[in-house]
Order: structure tokens, then C-alpha cells, then sequence
């Protein structure tokens, strides 16, 4: 099977590793999206170099390029792993089959920040998705779809981890069902579906006049690798809830919402809520 990869990331170098691994699959080539400032790419590129396969780092993905490199290949699959940038269906009707991989369990959280989306609305599960690529997006048929429990102590880089788990297998087990007979992809119902695009800079600053579980959330959320939840200078990378009387404690000493510096050697922020406390020992003060 002839398969075409466009992706931009670990993740993608990850799905590249397991379909390179199948004897009975050939990556031909690994086109990559330049972005500014975007280092992340390197990761993808140095496992096309592993691997062997051709890599294209393209400004415009659908250019005319690109379209005469899947004619020549003729591919029996395109796959769209993490990809921000919109295939055009001149692009992605040059194959078999056009796949795409999008974390979470569609219709919810289509668009680009499903894996903060979850876990900023405490969601106890989110997972892995493989669907038909059509014109609107995240709507297509869905070929294979992966559940992945979440605690309220993960953080979004172990999400991560979690998701690196499923990606070294569900590309390859969906081009499978996809080649066996008389399977059908399942249509998405709109019923349950939701669309987030991707996080701004205020998506990330800390409301005060929300819970502590809504802070704590937000924080889990945008946390490393991403550029964490913050207010006014102060960047907080990890947070706890305090036990019961350190909070009443806590509550009556500080009594307006705020955040402070506290300890004997202001080595831990407390984030004073309508509701309760958040304190954290791993924090970024950008004014020093």
C-alpha cells in the first residue's frame, strides 16, 4: 500500500515510525508545513532522514508541486496527522482514501485545540479519532476512534504521552479496516458536535472570578509544552488544591481575590478564589 504522510510534528513522526514498520506499507513521502517560528518540525523531518522517506517542507502544501508528486505516486492513502494547514480536495482526492487524525472522540471538540478543550472543561475521557477527509472539517465518516481516560491529575503533556500510546497503532489498524471487506465508516452526528479554534494568548489568563477547579483546569491545560496559564507577570505551571484547614486558613488570611507570593523564601504563589485557594510551588515570575 502506497501511502502519502502530512503532518507536522512528533506525533506524525510517530504514526510515520509505526506505518514504515508494516511490511506491507510504503511511506513515499512525508510533506510538512513551514509555519513561523516553528521549530517542532525538525522532529518530523529527522525521522523522514531515519527512515529514508522523501521529506517536503512546503509553504504551500497544495501548490501545484505537490499535486503532480501524488500523480506520479498515485497513492492508495493520504494521511493528515496534527495538520493546521486545510488540504484542498483537489489535494486529497488524488488518493484511494484521505484520513485524518484528530485527538478527541468526534463530533466533539472538532477544530485545534481539542487536547486543551478537554481537559480545561474537566472532561473524564477524550481519545483518538480517524476519519474520512471531506471539504468541511473534522465532519467526515469515522473509520476508527480510541477512548483514553483522564484523571484530575493529569496535565496536558501527559495527555500526551497517553495519545503517543494510541498513535503508534490506530493509523495502521484503520488503513486495515478500511482494506477489509464490507466495512463502512460511520457518518458523525452534528447532535453532540462542538468546534474550538486555537488558544490565544487570553485564553490562557486566569480569571479570578471563576472556580478554583476552573483555574486548576486551565492551568492542567496549557501547561508545558505549551506557554502556561497566567496573571498579570506570574506563569503557573502546576497547581494543588490544599487540604481543608490549610484552605479555611488560608481563606481568612488572605481575603481578597488575588495572587500572592508567599513562603519564607516567596518560593510558592497562592491564587485566592471566590470559592477557595489553588497554590503552586512551580511558577515563572517573567518581571524577574
Amino acid at each position: 500500500m502506497n501511502i502519502v504522510l502530512f503532518g507536522e510534528d512528533i506525533f506524525t513522526a510517530t504514526v510515520l515510525q509505526s506505518l514504515v514498520e508494516d511490511e506491507q506499507i510504503i511511506v513515499h513521502a512525508v510533506i510538512c508545513p513551514v509555519y513561523p517560528n516553528n521549530f517542532g518540525y525538525r522532529v518530523l523531518k529527522n525521522a523522514a532522514a531515519r527512515y529514508k522517506t522523501p521529506f517536503f517542507h512546503k509553504t504551500d502544501i497544495n501548490d501545484s508541486e505537490t499535486e503532480e508528486l501524488l500523480s506520479q505516486i498515485k497513492p492508495d492513502f493520504i494521511i493528515s496527522v496534527h495538520l493546521r494547514k486545510i488540504l484542498t480536495k483537489r489535494i486529497y482526492s488524488l488518493a484511494g482514501y484521505a484520513l485524518n487524525l484528530h485527538p478527541s472522540i468526534l463530533p466533539k471538540y472538532r477544530g485545534l485545540s481539542p487536547q486543551h478543550q478537554c481537559l480545561i472543561n474537566g472532561d473524564a475521557e477524550t481519545g483518538v479519532t480517524i476519519h474520512l477527509i471531506e471539504e468541511t472539517i473534522d465532519t467526515g465518516d469515522i473509520v476508527i476512534q480510541e477512548k483514553i481516560a483522564l484523571t484530575k491529575e493529569m496535565y496536558v503533556f501527559d495527555l500526551h504521552v497517553k495519545m503517543l500510546e494510541v498513535y503508534k497503532y490506530i493509523t495502521r489498524d484503520a488503513i486495515y479496516l478500511l482494506k477489509s471487506k464490507n466495512f463502512k465508516p460511520v457518518k458523525q452526528s452534528n447532535l453532540s458536535s462542538s468546534w474550538y479554534g486555537s488558544l490565544k494568548k487570553d485564553d490562557r489568563r486566569i480569571d479570578l472570578k471563576k472556580t478554583k477547579f476552573d483555574v486548576y483546569n486551565l492551568i492542567r491545560a496549557v501547561s508545558k509544552p505549551y506557554k502556561g496559564a497566567f496573571y498579570d507577570n506570574i506563569i503557573i505551571w502546576r497547581a494543588y488544591v490544599p487540604d481543608a484547614d490549610k484552605e479555611k486558613f488560608l481563606l481568612n488570611k488572605y481575603s481578597g481575590n488575588g495572587i500572592y507570593i508567599i513562603g519564607d523564601e516567596e518560593n510558592e504563589v497562592l491564587i485566592r478564589l471566590a470559592d477557595g485557594v489553588l497554590l503552586s510551588d512551580d511558577f515563572e515570575d517573567t518581571n524577574q
